[in-house]
């Protein structure tokens, strides 16, 4: 069984151990694997967020979605709704009570303003 979860254009991708997908494929495999391995965590990953991870070529494995998940529980135990994780090399912007995940940037980007926002995680 291969180690990928799904990867798309532009050489971004999820794999379930840490070396980052380097082939492109078809964008409609790419959503459907990806949906399904969020589908599998309880997360939603916008059609916004999709579109952000694959233009900004970042790299997600399967542990960084299952960190994602568990940061989206603890901040909704504290009653954090709208929230930024900080992944690795990477943000997200969630919706902790919907387990959205709204977009996604590199941290290397340039100067970040984030609204909106009542919590923050860093995993």
């Amino acid at each position: 069984m291969s180690n990928i979860v799904g990867n798309v254009p532009g050489n971004a991708g999820i794999r379930r151990d840490r070396k980052p997908v380097r082939t492109g494929t078809d964008n409609g495999m790419f959503r459907d694997m990806l949906n399904e391995a969020c589908s599998a965590r309880n997360l939603h990953l916008t059609g916004h967020a999709r579109d952000r991870i694959a233009r900004r070529d970042m790299h997600i494995v399967a542990d960084d979605l299952d960190r994602i998940s568990h940061a989206m529980d603890r901040i909704a135990e504290k009653g954090g709704a709208r929230s930024v994780i900080f992944c690795r090399d990477m943000i997200f912007i969630t919706d902790a009570r919907q387990r959205a995940i709204i977009t996604a940037m590199n941290s290397d980007d340039s100067e970040k303003v984030l609204t909106g926002i009542d919590s923050a995680v860093v995993i």
